[in-house]
């Protein structure tokens, strides 16, 4: 258990950030994640506890993609550019060819935005792929749209 000595080590703000979550979640049944949703927690404490501090992340990273969605949603009303899947923390779109050069900035600048929770501010990295399926994704030339490397998936 060095690595997680480490992190404490690392990050001395999380110890008391997480007894704090957690002593919520034992006293009121709930936890709140960065956007300010309440999760009800049910079973016994020890679950309780691990479903406290998970939510916090989990909760955050689910509800920014939502609004990520409706943000790209709105963006791209006028293309052809159709969101067609989720993944967890990827989304997956079909893109004309004739608006690669538009669509994949346009997207990139929704899901790179900076966003601002809890008085932090923060970007999210984004890595774009593509391929003409999903098996074929990979890395591209920016100017030419070839597919230059294989993905990373």
């Amino acid at each position: 258990m060095k690595a997680v000595e480490n992190y404490f080590i690392d990050h001395p703000d999380f110890v008391p950030w997480m007894e704090k979550v957690q002593e919520l979640a034992i006293k009121e049944r709930i936890s709140v994640n960065g956007y300010g949703r309440v999760r009800s927690l049910y079973n016994d404490e020890r679950s309780i506890k691990r479903q406290a501090l998970n939510n916090p992340n989990q909760g955050t990273a689910g509800d920014f993609m939502t609004e990520t969605m409706i943000l790209l949603d709105e963006a791209l009303a006028e293309t052809e550019t159709d969101m067609v899947l989720q993944v967890h923390d990827e989304l997956i779109f079909n893109v004309p060819d004739s608006e690669l050069e538009t669509s994949i900035p346009l997207i990139e600048s929704v899901m790179n935005r900076e966003v601002e929770l809890n008085g932090y501010t923060f970007r999210i990295p984004v890595d774009s792929e593509l391929g003409t399926h999903w098996s074929e994704q990979g890395e591209f030339d920016r100017v030419t749209f070839k597919v230059i490397g294989k993905s990373k998936h």
